[in-house]
């Protein structure tokens, strides 16, 4: 299939689409570790993008008591992204729209970006990703809401450039998305063959994520500037 719809990178038996950590693990369970000491787990291990499971031995440390939690930063405004750049900044997605700084310990009161989203209920920016080059191309995505000229809401994906210390040079990646007051995914992340991939909620319309004609309710799967990769299955 042509246009949109070649951008579409699900199946029902894509269990990678399903999981939202670096990798689905299965195997032999570890055992219940003494303190720290590390516990080795052997098993077959499916990466995001791969199509086939590697075998694979992880350590796996308990921790135990060892668990706390420390407040990093407070006074943030429905935080909903966190992005680590290799400069030991923490980059803060606000719903309201601004990407907050986390330096040193301590949140900056200038914000990376601020981006004229539609925040209303669970609309607003969301999702961020760091692209895999971004210590020499500083290019940051980004996933968030905003209303058309008609009032819509609608979601999209676009990429803002790191320079600086600040976001600067908006660029669109990928628009038209139905939007929505709630439902909206807009969860962002690379995968080991470096292709970018966007999950999409339903947008309060549970029929379209079986709609091969919306965008709505997928995995979508692109190329960093957009493009439809060649491989897609739809």
């Amino acid at each position: 299939m042509g246009g949109f719809l070649s951008r579409l990178w699900w199946a029902p038996f894509l269990l990678v689409a399903a999981c939202l950590l670096p990798a689905c693990i299965s195997g032999t369970a570890p055992v219940e570790g003494q303190g720290s000491a590390p516990v080795q787990v052997r098993g077959r291990v499916a990466l995001q993008g791969r199509t086939t499971a590697e075998e694979s031995v992880l350590s796996v440390t308990s921790v135990g008591e060892e668990v706390r939690a420390e407040v990093v930063a407070e006074g943030l405004e429905v935080p909903w992204e966190l992005v680590f750049p290799p400069d030991g900044r923490i980059l803060v997605a606000e719903r309201p729209g601004r990407i907050r700084v986390i330096r040193n310990g301590a949140l900056q009161q200038a914000s990376w970006a601020t981006l004229p989203v539609a925040s209303v209920s669970e609309a607003g920016l969301m999702g961020m990703a760091l692209h895999p080059q971004f210590a020499t191309n500083g290019h940051l995505f980004l996933c968030y809401t905003y209303r058309d000229p008609t009032g819509r809401l609608v979601n999209r994906v676009a990429r803002l450039t790191d320079t600086g210390g600040v976001g600067v040079n908006h660029q669109v990646v990928l628009d038209g998305i139905p939007g929505a007051p709630i439902h909206d995914g807009c969860r962002l992340g690379f995968g080991p063959d470096g292709k970018l991939y966007v999950a999409m909620g339903d947008a309060s319309d549970s029929r379209q994520a079986q709609n091969l004609s919306s965008l709505s309710g997928k995995v979508l799967r692109l190329e960093a500037d957009g493009s439809v990769p060649a491989d897609n299955p739809f």
